[in-house]
């Protein structure tokens, strides 16, 4: 079976005004960029604003969960032109995926789909790993909450 990649990914110019640009820089700055952070851990194409278009990609991924979103070069513009601001609670959420992420990445026993590929992490791969993180701490989350419930009633 063949790799999969995205080609609708089109580069658009960061406006400093817009806080969803600014929070993914933010994002990008703090879990990929860093030493040590993603950028290095994961053999994966961060050069001419790759990386930015990933974690924007896959936040917008996450944005529409449960629903499930194929982030277009259409819906991306308009997702990262909207005007409202992402709330503090998905800010927090998409910070521990992050986290999570670079766990999963740097742990011997749970890596080796990053690390014995033998090619880069494909853009799509990165975006919808990340997603997937997301959508089993949504279910992890949910999951705890009725076993929960179960036991008060």
């Amino acid at each position: 079976m063949g790799r999969v990649s995205f080609t609708t990914l089109s580069f658009w110019p960061l406006e400093p005004n817009n806080s969803l640009d600014s929070w993914i820089s933010e994002l990008e700055a703090r879990h990929v960029a860093v030493e040590g952070g993603l950028s290095h851990v994961l053999e994966w194409d961060t050069k001419r604003g790759r990386d930015f278009q990933c974690i924007a990609h896959f936040v917008y991924c996450c944005d529409g969960l449960p629903d499930e979103q194929i982030p277009t070069a259409q819906k991306m513009e308009k997702w990262m032109s909207r005007i409202d601001r992402p709330g503090d609670q998905f800010k927090d959420e998409i910070e521990d995926v992050l986290r999570e992420f670079w766990n999963i990445a740097t742990n011997d026993e749970l890596n080796d789909g990053f690390t014995k590929i033998g090619k880069r992490l494909a853009p799509v791969e990165f975006v919808f790993v990340g997603a997937i993180i997301s959508a089993f701490s949504i279910i992890t989350l949910l999951t705890f909450v009725l076993a929960w419930i179960c036991q008060v009633s």
